[in-house]
């Protein structure tokens, strides 16, 4: 138990998941367990992308990739950060992804022209109380999502699944969201970049 007068926040986080659907399970188990033996902890779940592309009965079911999605759904996922795998499927299937998303997808570097997708929110504020503007105590946590880019300009994807969508540098344009740690009391790079970057 967090000492008096201290909040306990406890954050789950997952990347590269490649369709691997087996340790659902598991993850999920951990995730609950926290919940009910904190009951007073602040409980999120993030994910920093690469769903897909892995698993050959994912991947190959129709649509591509429709397991994963109803899973993250079922793990109640706070926030997500795409990845280049992510674009895999296509964009059909972006798309419903996007759409039926129970949670909300970022990508500060990541500007939709004229894909038939929509425009990913940059950040998302996370908070530990469910009526924020009237609890004093609320702690707000900004999560900021960025996707690795290459040498080419673009993430590591076929080059189909991302026309009409243009991308920038990731670093750069994190610089622009710096406001984001003055203005919230914890800020997260929620990003699916190497280590290095």
């Amino acid at each position: 138990a967090p000492p008096t007068g201290e909040t306990r926040i406890v954050i789950y986080h997952v990347n590269d998941l490649h369709s691997k659907i087996d340790r659902f399970s598991k993850i999920a188990w951990h995730v609950l367990q926290e919940k009910k033996n904190n009951p007073n902890a602040h409980v999120f779940f993030m994910n920093a992308g690469d769903n897909f592309s892995g698993n050959p009965v994912v991947d190959r079911y129709n649509p591509p990739g429709e397991p994963v999605r109803l899973l993250l759904n079922k793990m109640g996922t706070d926030v997500m950060a795409m990845g280049n795998h992510d674009f895999d499927p296509g964009p059909t299937f972006v798309k419903s992804f996007i759409d039926t998303a129970q949670y909300p997808i970022i990508a500060a570097n990541i500007k939709v022209k004229s894909a038939d997708i929509p425009q990913f929110k940059p950040y998302v504020i996370l908070n530990t109380s469910k009526t924020p503007g009237n609890d004093k105590s609320n702690i707000k946590i900004a999560v900021l999502g960025l996707i690795q880019v290459e040498e080419s300009g673009t993430p590591s994807t076929h080059p189909k699944n991302i026309q009409g969508i243009e991308f920038t540098e990731p670093v750069k344009t994190a610089e622009n969201f710096c406001s984001l740690r003055k203005d919230n009391d914890v800020f997260i790079y929620l990003s699916h970049m190497d280590y290095d970057t």
